[in-house]
């Protein structure tokens, strides 16, 4: 028995750097990208547990975690790797996100390569989206003109960049209120830019 598990954990070792080269993962560690183990975002999420999950669509799932002691983090797990359209979509999106940024969109933390599809991680965004707010009677937040013309700035802010400015620029395919998140000072952070017809758009 001791040989087996031995050789067990032998092998997930093995896959793991065979995944990370695969993805990789040499030429990003030149790169101004946090890289995270496939153990500490399991640690983080508490082995992906069902209270930790945050959303679920067709392609992937979103769970919250806790890196180290603090540090609130998203992390975005696909749920078939074997699927060439979803690693094609997860491979889009980190080709979009390395590199590039905007005050209105949610920010990648980084990324973990020891996986078949890498998985993704976000910054936490605290504050509900602009849905919650909408339905929520005891919510201030879009009760002045003012705010709801800020909110509405932000976010036309936030796709033209994603649509216009950004090289090579992306489609956002899927923007709808439960997509745009509000951070502690109330302001827009776009994310799910990566589901429903999100593609990259190359020459």
């Amino acid at each position: 028995m001791t040989v087996i598990a031995s050789v067990s954990v032998t092998m997930k070792l093995r896959l793991r750097k065979i995944n990370f080269i695969r993805n990789g993962g040499e030429l990003l560690k030149q790169r101004k990208v946090q890289i995270f183990t496939e153990a500490e975002l399991a640690k983080a999420t508490n082995n992906y547990n069902d209270s930790n999950k945050l959303n679920d669509d067709h392609s992937s799932s979103v769970y919250g975690g806790v890196i180290g002691r603090d540090t609130v983090v998203v992390v975005k797990k696909p749920k078939d790797e074997h699927k060439s359209t979803i690693r094609q979509d997860f491979q889009d999106e980190l080709e979009f996100l390395m590199g590039r940024s905007h005050k209105n969109m949610v920010k990648l933390k980084g990324i973990c390569l020891e996986t078949k599809i890498p998985l993704l991680v976000y910054e936490y965004i605290p504050n509900g989206t602009l849905f919650q707010h909408i339905h929520r009677n005891t919510s201030t937040i879009l009760k002045s003109w003012e705010d709801r013309f800020r909110i509405a700035t932000q976010a036309a802010h936030a796709l033209d960049y994603m649509h216009s400015g950004a090289k090579p620029p992306i489609v956002h395919g899927n923007i709808k209120s439960a997509n745009i998140p509000l951070d502690k000072k109330n302001s827009v952070k776009i994310s799910d830019f990566w589901n429903f017809g999100t593609h990259i758009t190359r020459a």
